[in-house]
C-alpha cells in the first residue's frame, strides 16, 4: 500500500503595505537541530540564510537565529552565482556556501546553502531564509515528486507524491516542463475578453503576485483604462499606493490560462486581490521587467490551485481543488467533459499530530497528515 505523506504549511501575508507573502515551513537543520523559518520557492534553485548578525538588530520573534559563518564549516566561497535576483527586482548576495542536512517533516536530504548579509530584498519578520524548490534545487534531487495542496486561507498542504484525483474537483491538467532547470510549461494566456496568445508559466510558490510580460501587462491595463480605473497603476507600471476600494473589484477583468484547447484555468479578481486591514484592498497582478518573460504565477494561484511538481517526468499537474475542510475554493475550470482524467492510484485520508523525525529525531512544529 503506498503512503502518501502529507505536511501543513502556513501562509503568511505582511501587513499592509505591500504583497510580500510566504509558504512558510520551520526546517531542522543539522548537526545542532537548529531551526529556520523558511519560504518554500519553485521559482528558484538557491537555499539561502540570513547571516545571524542581520536577525539579530531586528525585533526577530519567528523560530530561526539564522547562521554566524564565522562558527561553521564552509564549502565554499563561490557554490554558485553569489547575486540572487527576483522577478519583482529585489535580490540578495550571499557571502559564503555551507552544508547541512535539512528537514522538513519526515523528509530529510543534504542541502547546500548561502549566508545573506545584504541585498535589497525586504526583512520580512516572519521568516529568516528561502529554500528553493527548482527541478535542479538539492530538495528536488532527494524528492523529485512533491506538490501543494490549497487546505483554507491560511494554511497549504504539501505533499510527496504525483496529484492525487482525489484531492480534485476535475480532471488534471498535465503540461510538460520546457526547461530542465526550472518549471517552466507551455501554455496561453487571454486577459479578460481578449485572444489567447502562447506563453510560457512559471509556478513560483515563492512569489507575491501574479506577474505578466510588459506586452500582456499593456492589454490587462487597457481593460481597466476602459473600466475608468487605469490610475491604480503609474506610468511606470508600478503599483500606486493609493486606496482601492474593495467593492470595485469586480471591475477588474479576469485572466485566462489556457493548458490545452479545452482546458481553461480562470484567475479571478476575488482570487489575485487581497483585503487588507484598513478595510481597502490591494492588486496582486504586477508587470514583468521584460516582453520575454514568464507568465509568473505566484499567490493567487497556489492558494486556488493543487499543483503537483515532478522532476522525473519534467511534468507539472494542476487542477481545481475539491471542496477542502469545508471550504469550497473559488476557481473555474471549462473543461471538455470527453477528455479522461489520468489515473493515478487512490488513496485515503487518516490524521497523526506527531511524528518521528528520521534523521534528526527533533521535533519539528508542522501537522502531519499521512494519506494511506
Amino acid at each position: 500500500m503506498k503512503l502518501l505523506t502529507t505536511i501543513t504549511l502556513r501562509l503568511v501575508f505582511s501587513v499592509p503595505v505591500d504583497l510580500d507573502w510566504g509558504l512558510l515551513s520551520d526546517i531542522s537543520i543539522s548537526p545542532n537541530n537548529q531551526s529556520e523559518r523558511l519560504i518554500l520557492d519553485t521559482g528558484s534553485t538557491v537555499t539561502w540564510i540570513y547571516n545571524s548578525a542581520i536577525l539579530g538588530g531586528l525585533n526577530y520573534t519567528a523560530p530561526g537565529r539564522g547562521f554566524n559563518p564565522d562558527q561553521m564549516s564552509i564549502i565554499t566561497n563561490r557554490y554558485a552565482d553569489s547575486q540572487v535576483e527576483y522577478a519583482d527586482g529585489a535580490g540578495v548576495e550571499i557571502d559564503v556556501w555551507g552544508l547541512r542536512n535539512f528537514t522538513i517533516g519526515d523528509h530529510s536530504w543534504p542541502q547546500r546553502f548561502g549566508i545573506v548579509s545584504r541585498g535589497s530584498i525586504s526583512l520580512n519578520l516572519e521568516y529568516s531564509g528561502i529554500l528553493g524548490l527548482s527541478p535542479v534545487s538539492d530538495f528536488v534531487l532527494t524528492y523529485p515528486r512533491f506538490g501543494f495542496r490549497p487546505k483554507n486561507d491560511e494554511f497549504v498542504e504539501m505533499f510527496f507524491s504525483a496529484l492525487n484525483p482525489s484531492m480534485c474537483e476535475s480532471p488534471i491538467v498535465n503540461a510538460d516542463v520546457v526547461d530542465s532547470s526550472n518549471w517552466d510549461i507551455w501554455g496561453k494566456v487571454r486577459i479578460g475578453d481578449g485572444l489567447p496568445e502562447k506563453v510560457v508559466f512559471l509556478p513560483d510558490s515563492g512569489s507575491s503576485a501574479i506577474f505578466l510580460p510588459k506586452t500582456h501587462f499593456a492589454k490587462f491595463r487597457d481593460e481597466l483604462d476602459e473600466k475608468g480605473i487605469a490610475f491604480l497603476y503609474d506610468e511606470e507600471d508600478r503599483l500606486r499606493p493609493g486606496e482601492f476600494p474593495c467593492d470595485s473589484r469586480q471591475l477588474l477583468p479576469e485572466i485566462h490560462l489556457e493548458f490545452s484547447p479545452s482546458t481553461v484555468l480562470t484567475i479571478t479578481p476575488d482570487m489575485y486581490v487581497r483585503n487588507r486591514d484598513n478595510g481597502d484592498c490591494r492588486i496582486g497582478v504586477l508587470s514583468s521587467d521584460g516582453d520575454v518573460m514568464p507568465v509568473i504565477l505566484g499567490e493567487a494561484f497556489f492558494r486556488h490551485f493543487v499543483i503537483a511538481f515532478d522532476a522525473e517526468l519534467l511534468t507539472v499537474q494542476i487542477c481545481k481543488p475539491l471542496s477542502v475542510d469545508g471550504v469550497v475554493q473559488e476557481t473555474h475550470i471549462i473543461q471538455n467533459s470527453s477528455t479522461p482524467s489520468p489515473v493515478v492510484e487512490e488513496t485515503t485520508t487518516a490524521s497523526r499530530s506527531t511524528h518521528s523525525i528520521a534523521w534528526t529525531f527533533a521535533q519539528v512544529i508542522l501537522v502531519i497528515v499521512i494519506f494511506s
